[in-house]
């Protein structure tokens, strides 16, 4: 009696132990829209260390060389508070609200819509919700981590092109009206700055000084494809929508990375 009563008590308590395992393993369980999520908060706390073990190897390896090319024009505290590129990679603060999409899985690979909604316009109105390119996500090691490369690849190139030709928009600053190529190479050198300093005022939520630096850039260069997508975006959120559609079709029309103009057209027939 006691032998089966002791067997019944020890069932029961591995049951209980093998149902806590499985909860508990479901809860820790990676996935991309939770990878997503916690990103997020990491960012909303500036938690750098905890965004970095949310973000692919490749990821890490592309922010250091973009935060390194960066730093030969302007200082990491551009980037906010000093805390580099780790927990600037989503929109988290200035007033807005991000609502995080169910993923689509394709393999090893995934991706997780997400919607952004400012909080108030410089006017003091509500900004409405806006589309915002999927988050791409990878797995590594059993885990979801978030995947930014494409992002990081542009940013570099279009530091790039602005270390190439700085120098040579300085040195044609005395240029005369009779040499157009120097005075495109110039402007595109110019409209390179510009960019960058039209990323940093989005970064910050500075959307209207965001916009005029941008516009800048592509009267200085009209074919710069980097300008068209970050205007396309500033104007998303500042909820101009056929103007962010024109710059969207820009970018597909000027080609260059597929991915982005993928995410281009995904953005038109959104905001249509």
């Amino acid at each position: 009696m006691k032998a089966r009563l002791c067997n019944t008590l020890l069932g029961s308590a591995l049951l209980l132990l093998l149902a806590g395992a499985v909860t508990w393993s479901m809860l820790l369980r990676s996935s991309p829209e939770k990878t997503v999520k916690d990103y997020l908060k990491a960012a909303a706390r500036n938690d750098a260390q905890r965004a970095k073990t949310l973000l692919s190897a490749e990821t890490l390896k592309q922010m250091t060389e973009m935060e390194s090319a960066m730093s030969q024009f302007m200082p990491m505290g551009g980037m906010g508070d000093g805390g580099g590129m780790a927990t600037k990679m989503l929109p988290s603060g200035w007033g807005m609200k991000v609502r995080v999409g169910k993923a689509k899985v394709q393999g090893d690979k995934a991706t997780v819509d997400i919607k952004v909604k400012a909080g108030q316009s410089a006017q003091g109105k509500a900004m409405p919700s806006v589309p915002w390119p999927p988050v791409r996500c990878v797995r590594e090691g059993g885990k979801w981590r978030l995947d930014f490369t494409a992002e990081l690849q542009m940013g570099k190139q279009m530091m790039a092109m602005f270390a190439q030709n700085a120098p040579r928009s300085t040195a044609s600053r005395g240029t005369p009206p009779n040499a157009p190529s120097t005075a495109r190479t110039a402007g595109a050198g110019q409209a390179a700055e510009l960019v960058a300093r039209g990323l940093e005022a989005k970064r910050a939520g500075r959307l209207e000084e965001a916009a005029r630096h941008l516009r800048e850039a592509l009267r200085r260069d009209p074919v710069n494809v980097e300008a068209h997508w970050a205007l396309a975006w500033v104007l998303a959120d500042l909820g101009n929508k056929s103007g962010a559609v024109a710059e969207f079709e820009e970018v597909v029309r000027l080609g260059g990375d597929p991915n982005r103009v993928a995410d281009a057209q995904a953005a038109i027939a959104r905001l249509r």
